[in-house]
């Protein structure tokens, strides 16, 4: 005779199995789900992780990108080093820095030290390398570079019209 209990909500399905097999059933199927949702949660403080770091990363390149365009403002140089931009801050204040103050900066942002204004200012916002969030990052961020190129290459101007010097007015324009 065929049988044709098939209630799930009350484990009747496997009304065919022994009560050891059943049990052993019921016993894999909770294993199986605890273990998923175990695995779940996993991915979820991870993500939760991800997320934190993406913030954390987003807010020092925008610091650190503010501190450095002030410091080429001020010295009318790029910087040289951590100690450079920390320098900034002491004179204007901490209004740009974290919390976790410098070190925050440093543990979520590159900066290429060994660069001129110059160099700097062949850049693109697109292809911007001087200064680099340590990833992941949330998208968006190099429009915080579009003003530090401004300002770079207004000073990169301004020092190269000042090497030049006067012009002769008596030899008038030169062809």
């Amino acid at each position: 005779m065929l049988n044709t209990d098939h209630n799930l909500g009350g484990w009747r399905f496997m009304t065919g199995l022994g009560r050891r097999s059943r049990l052993a059933l019921k016993a894999s199927i909770i294993v199986i789900l605890l273990a998923g949702g175990a695995y779940l949660l996993r991915c979820f403080v991870q993500g939760i992780s991800v997320m934190k770091h993406a913030d954390m990363a987003y807010g020092a390149t925008f610091r650190a990108t503010e501190a450095v365009e002030k410091y080429v403002r001020e010295q009318r140089k790029w910087p040289a080093s951590w100690k450079d931009l920390e320098s900034v801050s002491a004179t204007g204040g901490t209004d740009f820095l974290p919390p976790g103050g410098w070190d925050e900066i440093r543990a979520y942002v590159e900066i290429n030290f060994n660069l001129t204004l110059g160099d700097v200012a062949k850049q693109r916002v697109e292809d911007f390398d001087a200064i680099k969030p340590v990833e992941p990052i949330w998208g968006g961020y190099r429009a915080y570079f579009a003003p530090l190129l401004e300002t770079v290459r207004s000073v990169q101007g301004a020092q190269r019209g000042s090497a030049k010097g006067p012009q002769d007015a008596s030899q008038g324009p030169s062809r």
